[in-house]
């Protein structure tokens, strides 16, 4: 039996909208799947895409270079709507961004992953590596998630996470894109393994509480 999706939520698998309590994924979220390297984020998030209509069109960074659009195809995903984009930098990767997003012509935007952004220092074409992922996303962030809010875009940013110990010896836990992306998105998936993820933040959950929003 088809499931019925209101207008403004985007499909996704049945697995996910019954985390989410929600029947889709909301038109205008920002999303972040994160978990350690191997784990299948990636796959996560392409099988997540699965429901999509054909009708919709996606954006995909490619800044990890990786993307393979014959396992793509494998999984069963239309491709014909699909604009894959590999920029050189973050600076062409938000600026081409706010550029679609402000001309209206996309539904959902996949950024994978966040690690692999990287700044040009102003005027030289060289690469910044004292600038920290976090702060890319710091002073970008607000600007492309108002834009995808009010053009009801979605964003997918999948993100690394990584393990080290403290100056105590604990162990610690962070991803790349740190506290600013943390904060911004209104959904957080842990993904454990290629079968198993858990949902962490769910902003959506209390406000779509009411049966006449289902």
């Amino acid at each position: 039996m088809t499931r019925l999706i209101p207008p403004n939520f985007l499909p996704t698998s049945a697995r996910l909208s019954q985390e989410l309590f929600l029947p889709g994924i909301p038109r205008g979220s920002i999303l972040e799947i994160f978990g350690t390297s191997g784990v299948g984020k990636t796959t996560f998030a392409l099988e997540m895409l699965l429901p999509l209509r054909e009708q919709e069109r996606i954006l995909y960074c490619d800044l990890d270079q990786s993307l393979d659009l014959s396992y793509v195809r494998h999984l069963g995903l239309s491709l014909e709507k699909w604009i894959l984009f590999r920029p050189e930098s973050e600076e062409k990767t938000f600026a081409s961004l706010a550029w679609l997003l402000n001309s209206n012509s996309l539904d959902l935007i996949i950024i994978d992953s966040v690690a692999s952004l990287k700044s040009v220092a102003q005027g030289t074409g060289w690469e910044d590596p004292l600038e920290p992922v976090s702060s890319i996303l710091s002073r970008t962030l607000p600007r492309i998630c108002h834009l995808a809010q009010r053009n009801l875009a979605t964003i997918v940013f999948i993100d690394q996470l990584h393990q080290s110990k403290d100056h105590w010896g604990n162990m610690r836990s962070y991803t790349s894109g740190g506290c600013p992306l943390k904060l911004k998105s209104q959904i957080r998936i842990l993904v454990k393994s290629k079968s198993s993820f858990s949902l962490v933040k769910n902003s959506y959950q209390k406000k779509f509480d009411s049966p006449l929003m289902m």
